[in-house]
This record gives structure tokens, sequence and C-alpha cells, in this order.
């Protein structure tokens, strides 16, 4: 039995291999890697046909991408690591801004498996998806499927109608857009007079160069400006820590987090049982991580609350 599992695993390893020299080979990759400048990435995207973008965001991309050079992803569809993502101070952020503004109907922009669309309409709210990757979205579960969208928003009209959704969220995606000035106006479209759009974007630093379909790396006071030029005005984020909190245990409750720990957890708990019935055991797990998480995102990334004006 072990010899045919290591023959199985060297099989594997030599057809990883083999996929990846293959795609190194891809010559839109190989331009982008000998690329020097920004803009010089960003014209080499703004010629890329759709199917050629779906060569870049393949499966390598996003499972073997930090090995390639090409990406900041190694195993990013592994079972479990949706929970990490999820459960990241961006979303965070994102989850407890829903439940502030009452949101009901949410567009995840870059949604890649579709994970935050499942656990907001586990939520009770109506959430879509769209991703140029098609590679991600097959990964996604069966039941949340219907609700992603292949769609290249910088070249392809969203299909939702006017005034739809009430928040776009788009966690790390507009550092990616080459035509950004459509990109923006098409999401706009879909969203309400007043809706919110909630932004990050990796700040312009030597290490958000290693992706090799990274093209805009602004500063913050350029994001800002960009912004008000293109119908959006900008909100602070009113949020405070123990509204994080609470959405943070949220999150992870709705994902299933816990498991052995909370059975661990429960025995410290001892005789108080009204707790078993509350999220405390998420709050005690997280508080003291979640403050410095916050802080790492905005040392590294810019974050946004727009809102779309007339």
């Amino acid at each position: 039995m072990e010899k045919l599992w290591l023959k199985s695993t060297c099989c594997n390893y030599a057809l990883a291999k083999v996929s990846a020299c293959e795609n190194m080979e891809n010559p839109v990759i190989k331009a982008l890697r000998e690329a020097k400048t920004l803009d010089e990435r960003r014209e080499i995207m703004l010629k890329l046909t759709k199917d050629e973008k779906q060569t870049l965001f393949s499966e390598l991309y996003f499972e073997s991408g930090t090995n390639l050079g090409i990406s900041f992803y190694n195993g990013y569809t592994r079972k479990g690591l949706e929970v990490t993502r999820v459960g990241s101070p961006e979303y965070t952020i994102a989850y407890a801004l829903i439940k502030k503004h009452n949101v009901r109907k949410v567009l995840e922009v870059g949604c890649a498996t579709g994970k935050f669309v499942e656990v907001l309409r586990r939520l009770g709210i109506e959430a879509f998806g769209v991703d140029l990757s098609s590679y991600v979205i097959s990964k996604a579960d069966v039941d949340v499927r219907t609700f992603l969208y292949n769609v290249d928003v910088e070249t392809e009209k969203l299909t939702f109608d006017n005034e739809f959704f009430d928040m776009i969220v788009a966690i790390e995606t507009m550092e990616h857009f080459a035509n950004i000035t459509y990109a923006l106006e098409n999401l706009r479209q879909v969203l309400k007079v007043g809706g919110l759009m909630f932004i990050t974007v990796p700040k312009p630093r030597p290490l958000a160069w290693r992706d090799i379909t990274h093209v805009n790396l602004w500063t913050k006071d350029k994001w800002i400006k960009y912004f008000s030029n293109n119908g959006f005005s900008i909100l602070p984020l009113d949020l405070n820590y123990c509204e994080a909190l609470k959405a943070h245990a949220e999150l992870l409750t709705t994902l299933g987090f816990g498991g052995d720990i909370k059975q661990r957890l429960m025995r410290f708990l001892g005789e108080f049982r009204w707790l078993r019935k509350t999220s405390l055991y998420a709050y005690l797990l997280v508080r003291r991580r979640l403050r410095g998480a916050l802080q790492s995102l905005m040392d590294q990334c810019h974050v946004f609350l727009l809102a779309r004006e007339i």
C-alpha cells in the first residue's frame, strides 16, 4: 500500500511539474514577468481576450502561484482554507458594515469559490458573486454555484438590473483591472444610488509587485481622487471594535468554526450551560487576535467605503 501511495504521489508531482513548465511557457505570463513597470503590465493586460485571461487565472495561479512566482496563492481551493479567507479581517469589516447598514442585496466582485456568498445567503442576505476565473468558480460548492457568474467586468456588461444591489464588496480585486474605468462604471450601474461599495487594495509596496496581474498599485490619495471623479463619495469606516468582533464571531459560527476547540472551551465554562447557546466561545477565541489582524490589514492595504452618487 505504501509503495502504491508513493508511486501515485510521485506521478502527481511529475504531472504538476510538467503542467507548471507548460504554464510558464505561456507567452502572456512570460511577457508579464518581464514587464518592468505597471504601465507595461497594464498595456499587456488590456490587449488580452477573456480566454487569454483565463490562462492567467488558472489552476496554477491559485494552487501553485507562490512557488511559480506569479501570485500569492498556494493550495487556494484546498478544503478548509475558505474558513481562513472568510474569517479574515477584510471580510469581517465587510460583514460588519452589511449588518450596520441593514444591507439586503450584495454583490461580491472576485468571489472565487463563493464562500462569502454562501455564508451571506445562509445569514438571510441575497448575495451573488462574479469572477473572471472559471477555474475557481468550478471549485465552488454545488449549492452556491448557481449564484456565481463567470464574468469579465472589464469588458462584459453585468446582467443584473440597474440599481439592483445595496452593496458591492471587492476584496483585493481592483488592483487587477487594467480597464478599471469600464469596470467601475459597470459596477456603479448595478449599485443603488446611495448604495455602498467596500474595497480593499494593496498598498504600493515591493511585495505587491510579485503578483504579475497587479496593475493598479496606487497611493491612497490617487485612489480617493479616482473614485471621486467617477461618481463615488468617500465615507468613513464607522465601525467600532465590538461591532467587528461580533461580526467576526458570527461569520465563524456560520462556517461551523469550533469543533474540538469549542468542546474544550465548554469544559472550561463548567456549569454555565446557558453560554452554549451564545457565540461567546468565538469571542474568546478571536478577541486578542482580531485587533492585531485589523491593524495588520490597515498596514498592508488601503481600505475604502464608498457611496454611489447620483
